[in-house]
């Protein structure tokens, strides 16, 4: 994992692994995830993670919930490789605020719950045509490429300095 996250561009101070092993009684279903601090794992340490395992299962389910006679099964074991990066630095939109009729794509029926569960004729825009400090009160639909925000009718939806959708309740 580490030659892979190398190749990905991760140096040796950018990398932490997080290693899990997650365990049950056996013909259980359902397991219990176990996170671990090992570099290494070695037969030596099955005694210390079966009591890691039983003492989580207690905290779990409760004392004398745990069958130990019916023997305990590791079901997986998983190691998270986590690559650190610079945090990135957001610019503000320099962007006009465009006019809002211009973003006007047409008009769908919609159907909401409130206030009164009915179909609702509900404008569309193009968020792209949208700028800084564009403010629109529900109910709307915002087209995005990748998704649709759909503003309810006890809503108003702004887009911010950064171009983020900010939806709050009128």
């Amino acid at each position: 994992m580490k030659q892979i996250m190398g190749g990905e561009g991760f140096k040796g101070n950018d990398l932490d692994f997080r290693r899990f092993f997650t365990m049950r009684y056996r013909r259980q279903t359902a397991g219990v995830e176990l996170p671990v601090n090992w570099n290494r794992f070695a037969a030596a340490r099955i005694e210390e993670l079966q009591k890691i395992f039983e003492k989580k299962y207690e905290e779990l389910y409760g004392v004398g919930a745990g069958y130990t006679k019916a023997g305990i099964e590791i079901s997986a074991i998983r190691v998270d490789g986590v690559g650190r990066v610079a945090k990135p630095r957001l610019e503000q939109q320099r962007k006009k605020r465009a006019q809002i009729a211009s973003a006007k794509k047409g008009k769908r029926k919609i159907y909401f719950t409130r206030p009164q569960g009915r179909f609702i004729d509900t404008q569309v825009y193009d968020y792209s045509l949208l700028g800084p400090g564009a403010r629109i009160k529900g109910p709307v639909v915002i087209e995005l490429p990748f998704t649709t925000t759909l503003v309810p009718p006890e809503f108003q939806v702004t887009v911010d300095e950064y171009s983020n959708l900010v939806m709050e309740i009128n």
